[in-house]
């Protein structure tokens, strides 16, 4: 019989109650949650009468078979307990849009679904998704529309197809989709995306931030014997603009007009540096660690798309250099 921790045994015996557990992939979450469905068992539960909600189909496939496992295990000479492993092969152990798409079918006349409508497979799902989002970015790119054209200017075409994604995935887990985003669309002040406006400029000055710390050690980097200095003003004009970026945000505006980092000056002819130290200070700025994943201050756009900084201060293009 496993060895049990005190939070684990807690959980186990819980009874009545509204219990998370939380732990780290491996802790044993599984392993409780299978004896703490044992334990109501052996106690008179019947299992039929319990729903397991699992995320994915192997995770719930595995959990029945465990404690298929460990009933086959006690069954012995127990009628009730040997009644439930029987039973377990039919309980509702699966996950949320199985068990979703079972109680649909079973009402569909009061949910108004055909009956015979099926959880779709990502495989099918997929393709109609980027179908759908391809021909919504080509009437967008037609559109003379203000709102249009100020979207297309601001972004790529793979920018707005990525950003289209994230609302839609947001919008599956609303409750009622259309109905958040009409209610939210015609409130002109956006006194209703307050909080999670809030929550961009806490990341934007995040992102500022660690835009400062890298161009800091550029402007350190060019200090050093066989510098590029060439490239200081270029440096200073990084500074300048992620400093008027930090202070717009924290009074809750941001510079008027089309906001740009600078183009990396190009060395005059016959100067004297060290290739490396340009080599490393051309790094700091486009090199992009976490490549992929976006910041919140979307108001920047790259001129030479230095994307080290880039990564700090906006979506940044794929594949800038």
């Amino acid at each position: 019989m496993p060895q049990w921790t005190q939070a684990q045994r807690e959980a186990i015996d819980a009874r009545n109650s509204e219990l998370l557990v939380s732990a780290a992939a491996g802790s044993g979450k599984t392993a409780v949650l299978v004896e703490h469905v044992l334990q109501l068992l052996r106690e008179g539960g019947q299992i039929n009468r319990l729903l397991i909600i699992t995320f994915t189909r192997a995770a719930a496939a595995e959990l029945r078979e465990r404690l298929i496992a460990a009933l086959d295990a006690e069954a012995a000479g127990n009628a009730h307990l040997r009644r439930q492993m029987l039973l377990a092969r039919r309980a509702q152990i699966s996950t949320l849009h199985v068990f979703c798409h079972r109680v649909i079918r079973q009402h569909f006349q009061a949910a108004d679904v055909d009956p015979m409508a099926k959880v779709g497979e990502n495989t099918a799902l997929e393709p109609l998704l980027q179908r759908a989002l391809d021909e919504s970015v080509e009437e967008l790119c037609q559109s003379d529309s203000p709102d249009a054209q100020a979207l297309t200017s601001q972004y790529q075409d793979a920018q707005i197809v990525e950003m289209a994604r994230q609302l839609y995935t947001f919008l599956r887990a609303q409750a009622d989709p259309e109905a958040w985003l009409s209610q939210h669309m015609a409130d002109p002040a956006g006194a209703g995306l307050a909080p999670f406006l809030l929550i961009l400029r806490k990341e934007a000055l995040l992102c500022l931030e660690g835009a400062e710390q890298l161009n800091d050690q550029c402007l350190r980097l060019l200090e050093l014997p066989g510098a590029p200095v060439h490239l200081l003003p270029t440096a200073q004009a990084d500074q300048a603009l992620l400093a008027a970026l930090r202070d717009a945000l924290r009074q809750d505006t941001l510079p008027a007009g089309e906001l740009r980092f600078a183009v990396k000056a190009r060395a005059p002819k016959n100067a004297d540096f060290d290739p490396a130290l340009a080599d490393r200070f051309s790094s700091l700025r486009a090199d992009r660690p976490g490549a992929g994943h976006g910041c919140a201050l979307c108001a920047v756009q790259a001129g030479e798309k230095p994307a080290g900084l880039w990564r700090f201060g906006a979506f940044g293009p794929q594949g800038a250099g």
